[in-house]
């Protein structure tokens, strides 16, 4: 219970004493609770005259909330007034007074030692006792504030928006010039001091309006409906400039850069992280000549893929057995697949007919269909494949298999029925000596 003491010179010296401490003790200190050796140290009394005026360091707290408002309003009357008198006569400046106006009002807030008691304070918003006691300070402060400020927003015509009224505005400006000067004493460089004018202002715009408006806090945000549609058409129409405006076509050495870059890309993050803006931006080009020239985010995949393909192959031990070989380059394949499954799905997209393929010859210096071709071509004149296939669609069937068998959502490799070996099987290829799958 709050002492009921007469105020005395050394009362007031104990309660002023706790009030420096917010201001000097770091708040790990202060948290930890007060010590009555310290606020005694601090007064420079003895802790037997700390105990004459208070029972516990409980009471002394509850005390110290009540002294807040011999500090709290320092500063104010005459900030309020010099307000009012600058913005009456600035005449079309008035922006430039206001902002001025808030900056002296935030350099108030920093210096007035009762801006940490409140906000350590808060952190015992749960006893009702201190809850009493914040909530009178607070209110108390905040009609101090309106009544300056009701006069000044009254002369420029404006008053509260609905929902809001001059009580709701004081206790929003109340709480975040408080929250705003914590975070400057903490990072001044992350809020600077300027900031708080600028945001005064620019809720000021939103909370009041003029006396003959009628349109309420909900009427006014209601156009945050309009903006997804007002967004799609903006986009368009950026599209549509850069398309106006976009370099020629991107050649073949410029195409294996893009692919290069997007490998890069994929081993630091994943294929759906990875936008075709980023590595236009990368490479200095628009996003609508990426799609140009492959056609969708997908058609840049399956490029990425045949590349990782093709320089694996290069890699690949050979037996000089054709159909072996030949086995040994699909199992390389279909490991591929497996290795980057979302990289893979895109690729399912472009032969499901979902997503545009690359435009035709973008991919052809990197491109491994062809020696899987040669390979099968090699096999049938080895004897090892029937002489009366076309070796160019059956190897593109063969691959579509092993996409097929390999894609998402599968999380491990077919262990069933093969079909890229039936199918070998059904053109003549003798069985498998070695069915282990490259790895």
């Amino acid at each position: 219970m709050a002492s009921t003491a007469e105020p005395t010179p050394t009362r007031q010296r104990l309660l002023d004493a706790g009030m420096q401490l917010w201001v000097d003790e770091p708040p790990a200190v202060l948290f930890g609770g007060y010590s009555v050796a310290r606020l005694a140290k601090a007064a420079k009394v003895t802790r037997a005259t700390f105990y004459s005026y208070w029972p516990s360091t409980e009471d002394y707290l509850h005390d110290l909330i009540d002294h807040l408002g011999h500090h709290s309003f320092e500063g104010y009357e005459t900030l309020l007034s010099n307000t009012a008198g600058a913005v009456a006569s600035a005449g079309n400046d008035v922006l430039s007074q206001l902002l001025a106006a808030c900056d002296l009002e935030f350099t108030i807030m920093l210096a007035d030692p009762a801006l940490r008691v409140r906000l350590g304070f808060l952190s015992e918003m749960d006893d009702p006792v201190v809850a009493e006691k914040l909530t009178a300070r607070y209110r108390a402060f905040e009609a101090l504030k309106n009544d300056g400020y009701t006069k000044v927003i009254e002369g420029w015509g404006r008053e509260p928006r609905p929902p809001f009224d001059w009580a709701s505005l004081q206790a929003v400006y109340a709480m975040l010039g408080d929250a705003m000067a914590a975070r400057h004493r903490m990072d001044p460089e992350g809020l600077p001091m300027e900031l708080y004018g600028q945001v005064v202002v620019g809720l000021l715009m939103i909370v009041t309006r003029r006396i003959d408006d009628t349109r309420t806090l909900p009427a006014l945000i209601g156009q945050v409906n309009a903006w997804p549609a007002e967004g799609l058409r903006l986009q368009a129409q950026i599209k549509a400039e850069r398309a106006a405006h976009a370099p020629p076509s991107i050649d073949e050495s410029t195409a294996r850069e893009i692919v290069f870059t997007g490998r890069r890309l994929l081993a630091t993050m994943g294929w759906q992280e990875v936008g075709l803006n980023e590595i236009a931006s990368i490479m200095g080009l628009t996003e609508e000549a990426l799609l140009r020239a492959f056609g969708s985010k997908s058609g840049l995949a399956m490029s990425i893929f045949l590349l990782n393909v093709f320089d694996r192959l290069a890699e690949l031990p050979r037996t000089g057995d054709p159909i072996t070989d030949l086995r040994a380059m699909l199992a390389l394949g279909a490991h591929e697949l497996r290795r980057l499954p979302a990289l893979t799905q895109s690729v399912v997209l472009l032969f499901a007919g979902t997503a545009a393929m690359p435009m035709p010859g973008i991919t052809s210096q990197w491109d491994p269909i062809p020696a899987f071709v040669a390979q099968a071509t090699a096999a049938q004149a080895a004897g090892q494949l029937r002489p009366d296939l076309d070796a160019a669609t059956f190897t593109g069937t063969l691959l579509r298999v092993v996409l097929t068998e390999n894609a998402p959502p599968a999380a491990t490799p077919w262990s069933g029925i093969d079909a890229a070996e039936l199918m070998l099987l059904g053109a003549g290829a003798p069985p498998p000596t070695d069915p282990a799958p490259v790895a």
